[in-house]
């Protein structure tokens, strides 16, 4: 080979063979050829020569005959890029052996390149590096942190003990770590790779490949090909960092599985599972299993076993759908916690995804969207604007703290609940029937057809009810009639005309007039804070409640037996509800109203207005000043959509539920302050 051709082959042929900054060459004849300090090739050529190279990084060629090549310090290789045959290399001989270009003698050589041919090279105890060159070589680096070369050729290399990295390079080569912990890379070519004892990573490059792991925690590295993976014995990870476009992967059944576009595995034995910067879909098994989602917002299914699921950078959801019981999964827990699918751990999980039956799903102080999907489902928001997706079933939204403290008004697609005391966030509901507080629970249902619909389907927004109730009855039969076409202005005809045969139609307000008050924390906010104590009603305390409260205990300190009960009887007693209304606008904003201010105020807030009716007792007068000061109460906040009718007084609301309290409507027999009382929000 002339220099020229070598100076070619080494500028790029061999991996991590550099190049020499110069060639020293001998002739046909016995030559002593001696290197300096930098990094040199040096090439005897034919007859007995010797070469030494000194300091430096050096390659040797002795070429045909009896040679000694004496590497000298640093790390040399003995080369054979001019051998006309096959050559066989023992680095752990010293003295004379035949390498196929003659006995030649190796002395402080750390590693060697074979020929063109199918070459056997060892190494020693040392770290060695090995390169077979062209041809169907076998490489064996023996003791010591070896690195070995197949390159081109179906090569076969075996690391022997230390920690080594084994490269097969182009061809269908077979890898075999052995002892230590290895790196074993295929590269071209259908390879197949054995990472045997210890803590191996294989990786078979492109081509369809077979990797074993064996004994000890592997690491499977996936590319390109139609590849197995065998984890065998040990704790065995497969990872897909390397790709940036989705992967589907489920590690149960063992049978080959498309993952990604023109990537399909095998995997037998595997226990952990890391995605890539895409949006993966993760799947595990019934063993312990850590799966890492990697960047990329993916979708985490751990199984049966203690798993631990680490979404990684992105939106990350862990889906629990495919379980075959109940789960119970908070997000707020950094430990492992029994979720019925096995004590899993999980990290960096923005979402969960539940499966048919009663879940538990619970979120975290940022935004979480949690999908309850088939059975009765709860879902618990915490911190953060969440959404709440029940899916089938008669699923509950629960929060922490009292009923007063939320709102929750119904949009185009689900309920908005907001937290107004610790402004905590704003959650959006879908397929939501109840949300649970910490003093009762309200039933809701925001898949119906229309807002007179959800009015009457959830007309009882009690603790508890019963489908014995004749209120739940009404509420259905009027559902029904919805459904089945009856107009807006139909249903509330009903209910205005059921409104008159019942005295029992009455307001919460109306209790706290004639003194017959249920206990309960429900009831206490429309009076103060501290409860209903009849102390609360009167003037002296009524400055320390909020604007709600003013308006509502002004109205009621006129109504009852408060200072002002003659006074409010002379003044308002005669009067209609408009009238009351205007007279009571003037009390407690010290000005007269117009009638543009009325109307700006409260009607054009209020769905329905009807006429207002009753006697001109005590009592009537009474519910009359409380409607006023709720109505009032109600418009300064907002679009309040209230429908007002009662032979006493009724106040519920047909836009979207939200009506702040309402009674039974079908309670005739027990009287008004017997009737089921609701506590809405």
């Amino acid at each position: 080979m002339s220099d020229e051709n070598l100076a070619v082959l080494l500028s790029g042929s061999l991996a991590a063979v550099s190049e020499p900054s110069a060639i020293i060459s001998g002739t046909d004849g016995a030559d002593t050829l001696e290197g300096t300090a930098a990094n040199e090739l040096l090439r005897g050529r034919a007859g007995v020569d010797t070469l030494k190279g000194a300091a430096g990084d050096d390659q040797l060629d002795g070429g045909a005959g009896n040679d000694i090549l004496d590497g000298g310090a640093g790390n040399d290789l003995a080369v054979f890029y001019s051998a006309t045959a096959s050559i066989r290399i023992d680095l752990a001989i010293t003295t004379a052996q035949n390498t196929g270009q003659g006995m030649d003698t190796l002395i402080g050589i750390e590693g060697a390149v074979g020929s063109l041919f199918a070459d056997i090279i060892q190494g020693d105890a040392k770290a060695n590096q090995l390169h077979g060159d062209d041809g169907d070589d076998e490489l064996n680096g023996r003791a010591g942190n070896d690195l070995l070369y197949g390159d081109a050729g179906a090569d076969t290399l075996y690391g022997g003990d230390g920690n080594d990295t084994l490269e097969g390079g182009a061809g269908n080569d077979i890898l075999y770590g052995e002892a230590g912990d290895d790196i074993l890379r295929g590269g071209d070519g259908a390879d197949t790779l054995q990472g045997e004892a210890g803590k191996d990573t294989l990786d078979g490059g492109a081509g369809n490949d077979s990797m074993f792991g064996a004994a000890g925690d592997d690491l499977f590295i996936v590319s390109a090909g139609s590849d197995r993976y065998d984890g065998g014995e040990g704790v065995d990870t497969i990872t897909f960092a390397a790709f940036t476009g989705r992967v589907l992967v489920n590690m149960g059944g063992g049978a080959a599985q498309q993952v990604a576009d023109g990537v399909t595995v095998t995997l037998i034995g595997i226990e952990n599972l890391i995605g890539g910067s895409g949006a993966d879909t993760l799947i595990g098994d019934a063993a312990a299993n850590k799966i890492e989602g990697g960047a990329g917002d993916d979708f985490l299914i751990g199984g049966l076993g203690a798993d631990t699921l680490d979404g990684g950078d992105g939106i990350d959801t862990a889906d629990f759908s495919r379980a075959a019981n109940a789960v119970i999964v908070d997000l707020s827990k950094s430990g492992a916690q029994s979720t019925g699918e096995g004590s899993d751990t999980l990290k960096s999980i923005e979402n969960l995804v539940g499966g048919a039956f009663a879940d538990t799903l619970s979120g975290s102080s940022i935004a979480n969207s949690l999908f309850g999907e088939g059975g009765d489902d709860v879902l618990i928001g915490l911190g953060g604007d969440d959404i709440l997706s029940g899916g089938e079933g008669i699923d509950t939204a629960q929060y922490a703290g009292a009923w007063r403290n939320y709102r929750w008004t119904l949009g185009v697609t689900g309920w908005n609940v907001r937290d107004i005391k610790t402004s905590e966030g704003e959650d959006t509901l879908y397929s939501i029937e109840k949300l649970k507080f910490s003093d009762r629970t309200v039933v809701i249902d925001v898949g119906l057809s229309n807002p007179v619909h959800r009015a009457f389907d959830n007309i009882l927004r009690a603790d508890t009810w019963t489908d014995g109730s004749a209120a739940v009855a009404f509420a259905r039969e009027m559902a029904g009639k919805v459904s089945g076409g009856l107009s807006t202005d139909a249903a509330i005809a009903e209910v205005v005309v059921k409104a008159r045969e019942t005295t029992s139609v009455a307001t919460m307000s109306y209790q706290f007039f004639t003194g017959k008050v249920p206990g309960g924390d429900g009831l206490d906010y429309l009076v103060a804070v501290d409860g209903p104590n009849p102390n609360n009603l009167n003037s002296a305390y009524f400055q320390n409640f909020g604007l709600e409260n003013r308006y509502i205990n002004f109205a009621v300190n006129l109504g009852r037996d408060g200072e002002g009960k003659a006074a409010f009887q002379a003044a308002y007693g005669s009067l209609k509800l408009f009238d009351a209304t205007r007279e009571a606008y003037k009390t407690i904003f010290g000005a007269a109203p117009t009638d543009e201010k009325i109307h700006t105020l409260i009607d054009t807030r209020i769905d329905y207005f009807a006429a207002y009716g009753g006697s001109k007792d005590a009592d009537s007068i009474g519910t009359k000043a409380a409607m006023v000061g709720w109505l009032l109460a109600e418009a300064v906040k907002g679009d309040v959509g209230v429908m007002a009718r009662s032979n006493t007084a009724w106040l519920t609301d047909l836009a979207d539920g939200s009506a702040g309290y309402g009674v039974n409507l079908l309670d005739a027999l027990n009287g008004y302050y017997k009737a089921d009382f609701i506590y809405g929000g």
